[in-house]
């Protein structure tokens, strides 16, 4: 697909009002404590297969969704910003020697979502990457997603909300431990 195809399907898809779909499928859990918070980490698929996508793909875009709040989450609205979000994930990649362009075809997709409870929040990190590929039915070119890994989480009030940025960075590492592995770098 050609830089200028690529550029205006990253525009369509960022400027769509459609919302995402939500998928229920799970292969693989994991169990992990991070911060004092209540975390679940689904993978939707093998991590084989995901790290096999990502071989020879060169630099990524990061496009870091709006965050969904669910209920009167004024003070998690305070604390948590989409900027702040962008800027971590951005920064682990480059701490991690992830290239990123922001003019990429592959771009890394991150979404958040945070609930009030009664007692704190719960939320739900995820990442994913869609790359650009060529149905062999009928020579389309579309964007699929190729990695994808979800965190859910519960903390216990508002001042550990931070475990949202966090669980991002956790993410971030898994994702760039695949891509390493899966491009290693020739000394």
């Amino acid at each position: 697909m050609s830089t200028m195809k690529a550029r205006k399907r990253k525009r369509q898809l960022r400027s769509s009002k459609q919302e995402p779909k939500k998928e229920c499928v799970a292969l693989d859990y994991h169990t992990a404590s991070l911060t004092e918070a209540s975390i679940q980490i689904l993978d939707t698929l093998g991590h084989e297969e995901m790290r096999d996508s990502l071989t020879g793909i060169g630099p990524i875009d990061v496009l870091v969704e709006e965050i969904e709040f669910i209920g009167s989450c004024e003070a998690a609205r305070n604390h948590l910003k989409r900027t702040a979000l962008q800027t971590a994930v951005e920064l682990r990649l480059r701490i991690n020697a992830i290239p990123v362009d922001l003019n990429a075809a592959p771009v890394l997709y991150a979404q958040v979502g945070v609930v009030e409870l009664a007692a704190g929040y719960a939320f739900s990190a995820g990442i994913q990457l869609h790359q650009t590929a060529e149905l062999q039915a009928n020579n389309r070119v579309t964007s699929v997603r190729t990695w994808q890994m979800t965190i859910f989480g519960r903390v216990a009030d508002v001042n550990r909300i931070c475990g949202v940025i966090e669980s991002l960075q956790e993410l971030t590492d898994t994702f760039s431990n695949h891509y390493l592995t899966a491009n290693p770098r020739v000394s």
